[in-house]
């Protein structure tokens, strides 16, 4: 008998950046297949829910995608994504 392993809420770490005290991670959650960016910096921390078509955009970018998706950075407040990416299936 094959043992299954569970699918958690814990998000899986894909990438990893820091910079000039900037720290930026892109997760993945498996269990219901969302993509997120958490930034963090001393003075603020949030966490971007992304469309998998911006994960790198809001990866490399982070600031600026927050600010376009009207994300005010020390509320933490969350994006939910708007709609699905060009060629979704959804």
């Amino acid at each position: 008998m094959t043992k299954q392993t569970d699918i958690t809420n814990e998000p899986l770490e894909l990438d990893a950046r820091s910079s000039n005290g900037i720290h930026v991670r892109l997760l993945w959650n498996p269990a219901d297949d969302t993509v997120s960016v958490a930034v963090s910096t001393d003075d603020e921390a949030f966490v971007l829910p992304v469309r998998p078509c911006d994960a790198l955009d809001a990866f490399h970018h982070p600031f600026a995608y927050a600010a376009y998706h009207g994300i005010a950075f020390s509320t933490g407040r969350e994006l939910q994504p708007a709609g699905s990416c060009a060629g979704d299936a959804s």
